[in-house]
């Protein structure tokens, strides 16, 4: 079916409408020497720098990126994997922060309950630290009269020598295994005052936004 004449004649207007628009174009870029280029048109070895493109009065109009190179193509991909890695463990930890908050608030009920069972828990290392140090005490006297023992005999030369250097061996064991267990207790109590000081601090916290969330609105 032949097209009307208007609709011809509209066709070739908006052509030459195109093609005229495309003539006040000019295209800006600099090449790998540094140096400026102006055309109408962006030659083949050219079309992958960095350009603009400018109307005639020199108005840019767009500016064009130049065409990724595969290290930097490589580098993106690495970025957005390292983006999407820091997304994930940031939700994690606030997943496992929101399931913490939740205990927390189900176990007790108010500061104060925190403080008596830190105080609880506390009260029990210091026993078993207070044990260990009497041990320790007590390994310590032995240990200083097996030592006199064994000066005896190597003195006197009456007993058996072997036997007591063994003593001091065995009792030196036991002194270093007693300290390393008051060494660990130790350690475990001050890990416990500072989880339970973390404790305290977040349940004001979440009770202080509770009580936000509850207060009407003035």
């Amino acid at each position: 079916m032949a097209l009307p004449r208007c609709c011809i004649a509209v066709a070739f207007l908006l052509l030459g409408l195109s093609g005229q628009a495309a003539a006040d174009r000019l295209y800006k870029w600099v090449d790998a020497q540094g140096r400026v280029h102006y055309s109408d048109t962006v030659p083949p070895d050219a079309a992958g720098h960095e350009r603009e493109v400018k109307s005639r009065t020199g108005v840019t109009l767009q500016r064009i990126e130049a065409a990724k190179t595969p290290d930097q193509i490589e580098a993106e991909r690495r970025a957005r994997e390292r983006e999407e890695a820091k997304r994930r463990a940031e939700e994690e930890a606030a997943r496992k922060q929101a399931a913490a908050d939740r205990t927390l608030l189900l176990t007790f009920s108010s500061a104060e309950e925190i403080e008596r069972a830190r105080d609880d828990r506390v009260a029990v290392i210091d026993g078993q630290i207070t044990l260990a140090e009497g041990r320790i005490e007590a390994l310590r006297q032995q240990l200083q009269q097996a030592q006199q023992q064994a000066a005896t005999i190597e003195r006197t030369g009456r007993g058996d020598l072997q036997q007591a250097h063994q003593r001091i061996r065995d009792l030196e064991r036991q002194i270093g295994e007693h300290q390393s267990y008051f060494a660990g207790k130790r350690q475990e109590r001050q890990a416990l005052i500072e989880r339970f000081a973390a404790d305290l601090a977040r349940f004001k916290e979440l009770q202080a936004e509770r009580a936000s969330t509850s207060r009407p609105p003035r």
